[in-house]
């Protein structure tokens, strides 16, 4: 889960109350997205918070579901959250369309697209000068 080594993990809490099912069903919009962070803080002699946290993951809710196991887990009411991490978008990017002028608007001297309108789907061109 940490050093980059996950990408997904789930929190399940089980044996809850249909009181608390409930409320998870009536709140689970709002955990879409939600901000989630895990880390630790140092403890004096006297379980006192002696610092800040120092925060180790972060991580974005996306999908609360609630369950009601089978009878062999003992019937026991379940919320589960899946969280990503918050690099998790950054590895699955979005396309991109490399055209003439889309580079011109970035920088009006580069022609390095010029010529993308003339290729399709399927075609060959060998590299080098025309």
């Amino acid at each position: 889960m940490m050093n980059g080594l996950t990408d997904r993990v789930e929190f399940e809490v089980s044996g809850v109350t249909a009181e608390t099912v409930r409320l998870a069903i009536d709140d689970r919009d709002s955990v879409q997205c939600a901000d989630l962070r895990i880390g630790y803080v140092m403890l004096d002699e006297d379980w006192q918070v002696t610092g800040k946290p120092i925060w180790t993951w972060r991580g974005k809710a996306d999908i609360l579901t609630t369950d009601r196991q089978s009878a062999d887990r003992g019937g026991q009411r379940t919320i589960t959250l899946s969280v990503a991490a918050t690099d998790t978008d950054r590895s699955n990017p979005t396309l991109a369309w490399f055209t003439d002028a889309d580079q011109r608007r970035r920088s009006p001297d580069d022609a390095i697209f010029s010529r993308v309108a003339s290729l399709q789907a399927g075609s060959t061109r060998r590299f080098g000068a025309k």
